[in-house]
């Protein structure tokens, strides 16, 4: 992560491919996060059955279903509420 966004910052924010970052503005908010504390960061095989990105996959959904709905609500004119019932939830314990 941080050879990535060292080079995406030194390039303007551009891919190797000289495209603009997808998500700027998250990567950014990342950066300006990050740089607050002393992180490890660590590559992890998605989906390999480690408990805890698991967890955060199933948070993931969750928050993607939530942003979805509320999206949708916001087209509608409903509340979240009133979407969400019509969307089966991705469970988490």
């Amino acid at each position: 992560m941080t050879q990535w966004i060292s080079t995406w910052k030194r390039n303007g924010w551009m891919t190797r491919q000289k495209e603009p970052v997808k998500n700027i503005d998250l990567w950014k908010r990342l950066d300006t996060a990050a740089s607050r504390h002393k992180i490890a960061w660590s590559w992890l095989k998605g989906h390999s059955g480690d408990p805890d990105n698991e967890r955060a996959d199933e948070l993931a959904a969750q928050g993607a279903h939530e942003a979805a709905a509320e999206h949708l609500a916001n087209q509608l004119g409903a509340g979240p509420a009133a979407v969400c019932s019509s969307f089966e939830s991705p469970s988490i314990d």
